[in-house]
């Protein structure tokens, strides 16, 4: 699958796609609240910087499980104010 959609897509779409496809994500329900807020702030200094395809972003999602990304970006709501969808679907909107 890896290479079917590196084959497929290109850009920002790869660069996001193929690490997510091809890495090993734990999928667990343990959660380390210790790394949600300092991804959570990774996230908030890098979407601050108009960092959106940063390679330390990309490998939060692709490697962190569903609860700790919950974990990760309940902190971010909790600390910044923003649920960080609300801010994906904003870069969505001015990046296209």
């Amino acid at each position: 699958m890896e290479e079917n959609v590196a084959h497929h897509t290109s850009g920002d779409f790869r660069k996001l796609l193929v690490p997510f496809v091809s890495a090993f994500q734990y999928e667990g329900d343990e959660v380390n609240m210790t790394l949600a807020k300092t991804k959570g702030r990774t996230f908030h200094e890098k979407i601050c910087d108009k960092a959106y395809s940063d390679d330390g972003l990309i490998q939060i999602l692709a490697t962190r499980s569903k609860s700790q990304l919950n974990a990760t970006f309940n902190h971010y709501n909790n600390q910044f104010g923003d649920a960080i969808t609300k801010v994906i679907l904003f870069i969505s909107v001015i990046t296209v």
